[in-house]
């Protein structure tokens, strides 16, 4: 084991366990039932050889499965092949996967234990830990959900080395996030080492992925049910959501992140928060990172429409996470006028130097 730690939540502490090889053994076949990545269950079927096959549940792990719909289907078959109270779900996928068994676990008989096996860097690197269980509704990205952390995390780092690029990159963004916040110097020595990672030198990112959830952890502790200073963790979310759902979730989570920090940096500069030469210099950190996007002019309202469904955005006003200087990063309520969306405007349509 590479090391484990024990988080804080309303529900009881919950144990995280990161190590190099996958464990099977965490699974007990007599009493868990499994909702499995459908790409994992087919490249590491080892897992499952001596899992009763009616007790496991394959979800193919895309955005649009993430919504009531799905999460009632699997609630019809869970009931009918005998799952019970006493019984105890099994997440093992990236973050579709724990958004879903997650939200199942915590309504199902007013709420069943639930077990994660995260399989891609932006689950081990993040949403492994928090509490949070989100899916999708009405168009907009995590407007249902609950607060509902599983019994027990168990991150190995074998997985990451079957993903593909676009899957690295993306817990990249979400890393970076947690790195920009809090960790600088971590920030600029996991970009020096970008092209290593995203070509496949992976054997490093444990030791990025837990200080990003060490980082993480000393937040949720604080401020699990994001009220108040956990909210700065949602800094480049209100923008990247956005750029997702406009996108049809072609771009994927840590990178359209990147960009809507990239943007909510802009913004502040904008407002004056900050001056254009910092702006400049976390462009020039997060910008590898940063997807082949252009927001055409047909599509801003739609994009500003977005934003104001955002869950932290009240009545006419955008929530977003802005930095009000170089380490004071607050959560700020942006009214939805003509002048917001000319920022937004300028943005996409600057020429960078």
């Amino acid at each position: 084991m590479f090391k484990s730690f024990s988080v804080k939540a309303h529900r009881g502490n919950y144990d995280v366990e990161i190590g190099h090889q996958v464990r099977a053994s965490a699974i007990n076949p007599e009493s868990d039932f499994l909702i499995v990545d459908k790409n994992v269950y087919d490249i590491f079927s080892f897992l499952f050889l001596q899992h009763p096959q009616d007790k496991i549940y394959l979800l193919e792990a895309k955005e649009e499965n993430k919504t009531i719909e799905k999460c009632l289907e699997i609630i019809d078959i869970l009931i009918l092949k005998g799952f019970k109270k006493n019984n105890k779900l099994f997440a093992i996928g990236g973050g579709i996967t724990q958004d879903v068994t997650g939200f199942i676990a915590s309504t199902l008989y007013r709420g069943v234990e639930w077990d994660f096996m995260p399989t891609t860097l932006l689950a081990q690197a993040d949403s492994c830990i928090g509490s949070k269980t989100s899916i999708n509704y009405g168009g907009a990205k995590n407007l249902l959900g609950t607060f509902y952390p599983p019994s027990k995390i168990y991150s190995c780092a074998e997985f990451l080395t079957m993903l593909p690029e676009d899957h690295i990159k993306s817990g990249i963004g979400e890393m970076l996030h947690y790195f920009l916040l809090d960790d600088m110097k971590a920030a600029i020595e996991l970009m020096s080492l970008y092209d290593d990672i995203v070509q496949g030198n992976y054997y490093f990112l444990i030791e990025f992925s837990t200080l990003s959830l060490e980082i993480k952890k000393k937040m949720v502790e604080k401020d699990e049910f994001d009220k108040n200073q956990r909210r700065v963790f949602n800094y480049g979310h209100t923008f990247g959501h956005a750029i997702e759902s406009i996108t049809n979730y072609k771009i994927s989570h840590g990178q359209a992140v990147t960009l809507g920090m990239d943007i909510a940096n802009f913004v502040s500069y904008k407002l004056g928060f900050i001056h254009e030469s910092f702006f400049k210099a976390l462009h020039g950190v997060i910008e590898k990172n940063i997807p082949d996007f252009t927001l055409p002019e047909s599509d801003l309202d739609k994009y500003m429409e977005l934003l104001s469904k955002d869950k932290k955005s009240v009545r006419e006003s955008v929530g977003c996470v802005l930095l009000k200087g170089e380490e004071t990063p607050d959560l700020v309520m942006i009214k939805n006028d003509d002048k917001f969306k000319e920022i937004i405007r300028e943005y996409f349509t600057r020429d960078e130097e």
